[in-house]
């Protein structure tokens, strides 16, 4: 090229231009691979020096922040007597704060976006949070609130509230009770002999003329050793209590003055013990000979000549209200010659001519005419007990009989009198359950009526379910105050397990509760036969229950038997009302 610039020609440029290229492209290489080698160096002294920059700031920081430890545990250590459970904010400045900090007076006023992990505070807020929260609480607040909530929970709690509800709810519940109604009270043939027994208003104010005559026959203690045996003095205890509960019953509230007593005893015959002659004396004179001076005797049974010799001990003493109870556990057997005509003349001579009312009142511990005995007496019912010590028993009923007469049974209320005029709402006897427009309607092929001579119109039911039923129309109660309800039944052919019940149903509810369960086991007639059936073998059974308002009410026989051969019966069925006082 030098040579060429000398020489200024033009050949020498085109004969030197191969070397001239070659000169140009190795330059070009030379200068290439200079180029890549400085780019190289470049990055590579970029990146290292990065990391050199990095880590003196790394440095520089975790210097700082020891520096701000080291200060933050010289606070803490100026603060520890603080509560443990209070922060101590890391200082800005790095220096200690000059008191120990404290939480502030009041939460803040806006919440954080998120909720913290675990509470800020051990103690619930002392009032309720302005808006509830997200989702519930894991369990129940501490105490009830101080109003009801406006609307029911979701579900039922688990227990029941602590205290009743101020109101009662507006219906009942819409399926049956799985146990008996609470409300009914009382129990079969009222229980008696205390001195606290009370007589319906509308019962007969006037004093009680009575003379008792105490079966002492052999058959009393037949299989019983002493002298006087356990039942005969059974007897006399009743008496007794029979007396007592009618010197102490009460007709609104106050006693009746005025009662007289005749006592007579009979066995092979008859006399009277008190007085000895004809008339009445007051309940301390025939209380005490029962006590200490009346005495068994034995022999047949002549009950002709009881009710001859109450009858002039009632016809001596005057005056009106005259009731002959006669106690014995047999069919007469005296006068050797038509003892029981004897016994029927006797009594419809009482009964017709003297207006005298008779109770016999059976212990069924012999085999005896019931049907007979019944006809001797004043009632479509005979009053009978199956042992001598469930006489007592019967001491409510007969006081309730003799102030109020026949429909006492459905209105005889232990301890509790009416506070207005007693009134029966509805009666059903044998032959009108089915009949008329107030009758009964039966659930089915379980259900019938009888066509027994024996107890010709009662209403039966077998086995269970559905068609085992009959139920009545509606009965009204006009208001507050207490339902009794009086009723017959019995059973045939039952065996252990089988029940029957009579149940109620308010307003037409559908909610049927049990007033009574019957069961095999309660009833000792437990297993007679068809040769054997017969109205005394039912028992007359009372009931009470007390309703708040004006209500209606439905009853209804439910059998539960376990076969199609097993009855039970239903013969009687009264509704008493006796109002609430006001």
């Amino acid at each position: 090229r030098n040579f060429c610039k000398k020489r200024k020609e033009f050949l020498c440029w085109v004969i030197s231009f191969p070397c001239l290229s070659l000169s140009f492209r190795s330059s070009l290489v030379i200068i290439m691979k200079t180029h890549l080698v400085l780019f190289a160096a470049a990055t590579l002294l970029a990146f290292f020096g990065e990391e050199a920059r990095a880590a003196t700031v790394g440095r520089k920081a975790v210097v700082a922040d020891l520096e701000a430890d080291k200060a933050a545990l010289g606070c803490a250590a100026k603060c520890k007597v603080c509560a443990s459970d209070v922060p101590i904010p890391k200082p800005t400045d790095g220096s200690c704060p000059s008191t120990c900090p404290q939480p502030t007076a009041s939460p803040s006023k806006t919440p954080t976006s998120s909720p913290n992990t675990t509470p800020t505070t051990k103690e619930p807020t002392a009032s309720p949070t302005a808006s509830p929260t997200a989702s519930p609480t894991s369990g129940p607040s501490a105490s009830p609130t101080a109003s009801p909530t406006a609307d029911p929970t979701a579900s039922p709690t688990s227990g029941p509230s602590a205290s009743p509800t101020a109101s009662p709810t507006a219906s009942p519940t819409a399926s049956p009770t799985s146990s008996p109604i609470q409300r009914a009270t009382g129990s079969p043939f009222i229980s008696g002999g205390s001195n606290d027994f009370q007589v319906s208003r509308g019962c007969t104010p006037n004093p009680i003329q009575l003379c008792i005559a105490i079966d002492s026959s052999g058959s009393v203690c037949s299989g019983q050793s002493g002298n006087p045996c356990d039942n005969f003095v059974k007897e006399r205890d009743f008496a007794v209590n029979l007396i007592n509960g009618i010197e102490s019953a009460t007709v609104d509230g106050s006693t009746v003055p005025g009662h007289k007593f005749g006592l007579v005893q009979f066995g092979t015959s008859s006399s009277k013990k008190k007085p000895s002659s004809a008339g009445l004396v007051p309940a301390s004179s025939v209380v005490d000979y029962l006590q200490n001076s009346m005495v068994y005797t034995g022999g047949y049974t002549n009950t002709a000549g009881a009710i001859e010799d109450c009858r002039e001990n009632l016809n001596a003493a005057g005056g009106s209200n005259k009731v002959m109870v006669l106690v014995t556990d047999g069919t007469p057997t005296r006068p050797s010659s038509g003892p029981q005509a004897e016994a029927t003349e006797q009594a419809n001579i009482a009964k017709d001519t003297y207006g005298i009312t008779i109770l016999p009142v059976l212990v069924k511990t012999t085999s005896t005419d019931s049907s007979f005995l019944k006809s001797l007496g004043s009632l479509d019912e005979l009053i009978h007990v199956d042992l001598f010590d469930q006489l007592n028993t019967l001491v409510g009923e007969l006081t309730s009989l003799m102030f109020c007469g026949e429909d006492a049974l459905a209105f005889a209320r232990p301890s509790t009198g009416c506070a207005g005029d007693k009134q029966v709402l509805k009666k059903w006897e044998a032959g009108d359950f089915n009949d008329g427009d107030d009758q009964w309607t039966d659930g089915g092929s379980r259900a019938g009526v009888t066509g027994r001579s024996e107890i010709a119109g009662y209403v039966w039911v077998k086995k269970d379910g559905s068609e085992s039923r009959w139920t009545s129309p509606e009965v009204q109660a006009p208001g507050a105050g207490s339902i009794t309800v009086l009723y017959k039944t019995c059973m045939h052919n039952t065996e252990s397990g089988d029940k029957w019940y009579i149940q109620v149903d308010f307003d037409d509810a559908g909610t049927w509760g049990n007033i009574n369960t019957h069961t095999h086991e309660t009833f000792s007639d437990n297993s007679f036969f068809d040769s054997d059936l017969d109205d005394n073998k039912c028992r007359d059974i009372v009931q009470t229950f007390d309703v708040d308002s004006a209500t209606s009410m439905k009853f209804r026989l439910q059998g539960d038997m376990t076969s199609t051969n097993d009855y039970a019966y239903l013969g009687r069925f009264v509704v008493g009302f006796c109002p609430a006082s006001p």
